[in-house]
């Protein structure tokens, strides 16, 4: 059954599409409670169709099944008014539609259901269909460590690093944890330490993370955020470019259009800049523009390109093409025509390639980077901080890297970006100076 069309219709036909309206609405709830309740639907389901089709009906028998045994347990709202003999009859007479064209049988439904505008089961009012439950008794829980829950082995695969490694880290941060809040039965400072771990490793939701020790769905919250506070005061110390001055705070641009954060793959981001070391580590980062940006308006704002600016770096930077080729940042041929200028791509590629397989051995260990972050922007910039400092401070102590998965990850062109007339000769002299 559809809408009556057009604005200038009777009242009884307003009154119906109004109906209408109301009860259709029961069909997006459904979609939401269903979402809510199976929260794999919220994420990417890394199954083959066929047990994708499998999961999403067991799902609504499941759904279904847990609406019934609620609705027994409490008392609901009852229509009060019967079907019209009428609208009746002419609902069992409806012929099978084969398109988009309404038959004259259901144009005759319609035109009985709009003179019953008084049923209640189109308002369908949700008041007083639960009764007040008594909130639960809080119980104390009794919060083991997972340090002592699981073996070498298995505590490695759970939260991708070593307990010696994750025993160092705790000792880091301890101080700057031990200062929050002891009302209560606080959480101490390492199990906060290892909640934030496990969240990071598998990206998991907080409820899930909770109830690996046994903490409620608020506090995972808090607990992430305030140590990965405390793990990103710690990036001066992990994360260093040679023989470069302190990183200048620059103050994250904020404005009230969500659609800047869409990137160009189509998805809401946060843009990350970084460069790295031949030992895969982070020598810079900068983890606070919208997916939206161009790479190379974030590298011409970032203190690290005024460094090269004033000179006081003499090495070279290699960047893709979306970055501006310039007299310190070499970027590949375009369009090579010469052997020189392949021979020249060809050691750029293998050479920026670090930074991609940095980048994979990074997202790889913290699974967190691949899903969803459920969090406002200023948090997530601090959940990538975070983690770039965990990478370096793991690769500095030689902490294996995990095995790599495959991810289909679209490679979308970046739009080119304006070269200096200068840079570009220095590229041709350099290409025929060492590639010739």
């Amino acid at each position: 059954m559809r809408p009556f069309p057009g604005s200038n219709i009777p009242e009884e036909d307003r009154v119906f599409n109004y109906r209408l309206s109301r009860a259709r609405l029961t069909v997006e709830c459904s979609f939401g409670i269903l979402s809510s309740q199976w929260r794999m639907y919220r994420r990417v389901i890394y199954l083959s169709p066929e047990k994708v089709e499998l999961c999403v009906k067991a799902t609504c028998i499941l759904h279904n099944f847990l609406r019934v045994t609620s609705m027994m347990a409490t008392r609901g709202r009852q229509p009060t008014e019967e079907l019209p003999e009428e609208a009746a009859r002419a609902l069992r007479n409806v012929g099978r539609m084969g398109s988009n064209n309404a038959t004259r049988e259901a144009l005759r439904v319609r035109e009985a259901f709009r003179w019953f505008g008084s049923m209640e089961y189109l308002e369908y009012l949700n008041e007083d269909q639960y009764l007040l439950q008594r909130p639960a008794r809080q119980i104390l829980v009794d919060r083991s460590s997972p340090l002592n829950q699981f073996d070498e082995i298995t505590f490695r695969d759970r939260f991708r690093m070593y307990k010696e490694d994750v025993l160092e880290i705790i000792t880091l941060l301890e101080p700057r944890l031990s200062s929050m809040s002891q009302r209560g039965r606080p959480v101490p400072s390492s199990l906060q330490v290892l909640i934030t771990l496990r969240f990071l490793a598998s990206g998991d939701f907080h409820r899930e993370t909770g109830d690996l020790c046994g903490v409620s769905e608020a506090t995972v919250c808090r607990i992430v955020h305030n140590v990965c506070s405390a793990i990103c005061e710690l990036r001066n110390l992990y994360i260093k470019f040679p023989d470069a001055a302190e990183q200048a705070n620059y103050k994250c641009p904020s404005t009230p259009d969500a659609e800047e954060y869409r990137n160009r793959k189509n998805w809401f981001s946060i843009n990350v800049q970084a460069v790295c070391t031949p030992n895969l580590e982070f020598s810079n980062i900068v983890a606070r523009w919208k997916g939206a940006t161009h790479d190379s308006r974030i590298f011409h704002n970032s203190s690290l390109c005024a460094q090269f600016e004033r000179g006081q770096h003499s090495g070279l930077l290699l960047g893709d093409s979306g970055y501006a080729q310039s007299s310190y940042l070499f970027t590949p041929w375009p369009h090579p025509t010469t052997t020189e200028q392949q021979r020249y791509n060809r050691a750029h590629i293998r050479t920026r390639g670090m930074v991609e397989r940095m980048f994979g051995v990074w997202k790889n260990r913290f699974q967190s980077l691949r899903n969803t972050l459920r969090f406002e922007p200023r948090r997530c910039c601090k959940v990538i901080i975070a983690t770039a400092v965990l990478h370096n401070y793991l690769k500095q102590h030689n902490c294996p890297d995990p095995p790599m998965e495959e991810q289909n990850d679209p490679d979308v062109p970046m739009p080119v970006a304006g070269n200096n007339q200068g840079g570009l000769a220095l590229r041709a002299a350099f290409t025929l100076q060492h590639f010739s």
